[in-house]
Formats: C-alpha cells, structure tokens, sequence
C-alpha cells in the first residue's frame, strides 16, 4: 500500500469502520483546529513544600508588593475566563486548519512543542515538570504547556513567526518582586539576543 500519511489514515479508517475497531491516536498537527478544542491542561499539583494557599474568600497576606504605585499603573479591562474561553474557541475556528500542517508536532530548531494531552491525540512530549513548590517551578510548569503549546502551533500555521520565541524576563525587569512573580515575552531572535545578553550580565 502507497500513498501519503492523510491517504492511508483514511484507508485505515474505513478498515475499522467495517471491522467496529477504535480509532488511533494521530499527532495533533494533523488536525490543529481539532487538537486545540481537544486539549486539556494537566492540573497543577503544588508541592507538599509550597506556601499554604489562603482559606476561600480571603486573599493572601504572604505576597507584599515591592513595586510601589504610579498613576500610569492601572487595570483598565478584565475578561472574565468564561469570556476568554469563548473568545479562544472562535479564535481557533476562524485560524486554525482541519487539514495536516508542518511535518511534526516537536519542534526541532528551538527544542519544546506541542505537549498538552488531548483525547484522540498521540501527543509525544510528556515533561516530568513535577509539582510545583515556588515561583519559578509554576514559571516552568506555564512555559513548558501551555505556552510552548501554543508557540509550536503558531510556528506550524505562521511559518513567517519561526524566528519568534517564547523567553523568560529578567529578575531586574520585577522591581524587586522576582521572589513572587515572573514575566516571559514573545520576541524575534534580535531581541532574544539581546535579553540574554542582558541576563548573563545580571548574574555576573
């Protein structure tokens, strides 16, 4: 038997149509569109070491803010989840192809890819990101799903954005809040250059 991966994915399927045999799992950036109303974020498991979380209703007093007030600092629009959850699924409805795009869901040239389960989905990058117990371990449990996620997934619909990479911010960048907080960026490989540049002179 000849033919591409889709042509014999769909021989295949109409063999097990006639035998009653479940369907496998094919890699996500077969179907995009699919995978991403598929996919479901593992839940975060804090470590039995991480700083008790604040009884319901109250929140935490552990968290002072270093950074002080300034008149340009204001919140001017918040979603809520349900909104951006709607938002989301339109979003993937109107970019995201039903047909195969790319050639793999791992990305080879900057390492990550797409990691998130989904039923119906072998999705082969499983991190063992363990749970998370500080700032920096949830930082890396954010990086390394969802965002490396959806990075994989722009660079297979948007081959011009392959350039652009997902890198984490700086302590400096936080004001002197980096024990509680952390910031990532989507940049070009000019400007990567250039926060690396900056992190190693930090930790010199």
């Amino acid at each position: 038997m000849s033919g591409s991966a889709p042509e014999l994915y769909d021989a295949m399927a109409l063999l097990r149509n006639i035998m009653q045999l479940p369907a496998p799992r094919i890699p996500a950036h077969w179907n995009l569109r699919a995978y991403a109303q598929a996919a479901k974020l593992p839940t975060m498991e804090l470590s039995q070491s991480a700083p008790a979380l604040p009884p319901t209703g109250h929140r935490s007093h552990a968290n002072a803010l270093a950074i002080e007030w300034d008149d340009y600092r204001r919140l001017e629009l918040m979603y809520t989840l349900d909104n951006f959850k709607y938002a989301a699924l339109r979003c993937c409805e109107l970019n995201l192809p039903a047909q195969r795009v790319g050639v793999s869901d791992t990305d080879d040239e900057n390492g990550g890819g797409i990691s998130i389960s989904a039923k119906g989905f072998a999705i082969a990058s499983h991190i063992p990101i363990g749970k998370p117990s500080d700032a920096a371990r949830v930082a890396r449990w954010v990086l390394e799903y969802p965002l490396a996620t959806v990075s994989r997934m722009m660079h297979l619909v948007y081959p011009e954005s392959a350039n652009f990479k997902i890198i984490e911010g700086f302590e400096s960048e936080l004001e002197g809040d980096g024990d509680i907080l952390r910031s990532s960026s989507l940049c070009g490989d000019s400007y990567v250059s250039h926060v690396r540049s900056a992190q190693a002179t930090e930790k010199h």
